[in-house]
This record gives structure tokens, sequence and C-alpha cells, in this order.
């Protein structure tokens, strides 16, 4: 890993709130596959893989059902992933849970 990547990510006072900080740092990650490699976990890969192939199944008409049987995801997450296309932002449930 680069140092000088890490050190290209935006300081944090350069930013009026944490939220378009965080923003800013996330675009940056997403642009380096290395950094991203070393900051997610296989886990979190194949979370973001599994809801990426719902997505791409709903959007081609398949249901709900099928696409749980076919990628063995549950219906609560394939339901999450189909909000979060209508609202263009994934929440996780908990999140979805707070009020």
């Amino acid at each position: 890993m680069n140092k000088k990547q890490l050190m290209g990510l935006p300081s944090i006072d350069k930013y009026s709130s944490r939220k378009e900080w965080e923003s800013a740092c996330w675009q940056k990650i997403l642009k380096s596959d290395e950094l991203l490699r070393l900051l997610v976990t296989s886990h979190e890969q194949h979370n973001l893989v599994m809801r990426a192939a719902a997505l791409k199944e709903l959007i081609s008409g398949k249901g709900p059902r099928q696409i749980s049987r076919e990628l063995f995801i549950s219906l609560q997450t394939i339901g999450v992933v189909k909000k979060s296309m209508n609202e263009n932002i994934y929440r996780s449930y908990s999140e979805r849970s707070k009020k």
C-alpha cells in the first residue's frame, strides 16, 4: 500500500460536516482498487457482490423468491435492496428500524 494514497484522503478540517467529509473520502477510496482491497473484508466483499447481484436480478424482472433461491440470500436482504433501488440509497434493516 502506497502511503501517499492514504495521505491523499482529504483532511476533515476542510469540510463543514463529517458527513460531507466521509462522502469525499469514500469517493477517493472507490478510485483506488488497492485501498479498497485493504479496507474491505472478504465478508463485506461477499455482501456487496450479493446485493449487486440481487439488484441486477430485480431489474431483470425476477421475483424475490426466485432470487433468494438462486443466490441463497434472504428475502429481507432482497427487500432492502429493492427499497434502496427506489430510494437511491442503501440502508440496512437496523438503520431502517431506527426512528
